[in-house]
């Protein structure tokens, strides 16, 4: 399946002072198919604020409604949402995030297209030496498709960056993931490493 996307996004923030900002948020997404896919708008009008709780947790929340209008058939939509903690200290940040709305799956093995989606994701990130970062990370996401499956996917990773250079740097990343999904044949359990080099001049 081929087509052609397009993605504008629009945003308006007011600072109320140094801690606290609101915002409203605009997003519109065209996907164009070649035949016989059909072809769909996106719209996703939304509100958040961030604020800062003390020097080192801040906050994000954003919330809204979106809706699919495809060229043949009905319009469907739900809630969307995207909320954000993050603690910094000296040495470590952590983080925890809830999102929900949908996603596009066209890049995958079996192509499943618009997707229903909610996930809650962690990270911890340490910098172990002045040059030397590790860090951790754990999802779960409940993902509805077009086609009436519904997986349940959980994955965690670490990682490990070093920067051997002001200009070079080295990472490495493990991860595995599984799925179980309300159709047996759609279940796996994979493991994936990713060795990456990183120049910048």
């Amino acid at each position: 399946e081929t087509g052609v996307g397009h993605l504008a996004t629009g945003r308006f923030t007011h600072r109320f002072n140094p801690r606290t900002s609101i915002f409203g948020e605009y997003t519109y997404l065209n996907r164009n198919f070649d035949p016989p896919s059909i072809d769909y708008q996106v719209h996703r009008p939304s509100l958040g604020i961030e604020h800062a709780f003390s020097p080192t947790l801040s906050g994000r929340g954003q919330v809204g409604y979106f809706w699919q209008d495809p060229r043949r058939g009905s319009t469907s939509g739900g809630l969307y949402y995207d909320l954000l903690l993050t603690e910094r200290r000296e040495r470590t940040t952590y983080t925890i995030g809830f999102q929900g709305g949908y996603v596009e799956e066209y890049f995958t093995a079996e192509n499943l297209g618009f997707t229903r989606s909610h996930r809650i994701i962690g990270t911890v990130s340490h910098r172990l030496f002045e040059r030397m970062t590790v860090g951790g990370r754990g999802s779960y996401e409940r993902a509805k498709y077009a086609t009436g499956s519904v997986d349940r996917i959980w994955g965690a990773g670490v990682n490990a960056s070093y920067q051997v250079l002001r200009w070079l740097a080295l990472s490495l990343e493990f991860s595995h993931r599984e799925n179980h999904s309300n159709l047996s044949e759609r279940d796996y359990s994979e493991y994936r490493g990713l060795l990456r080099i990183t120049a910048s001049y």
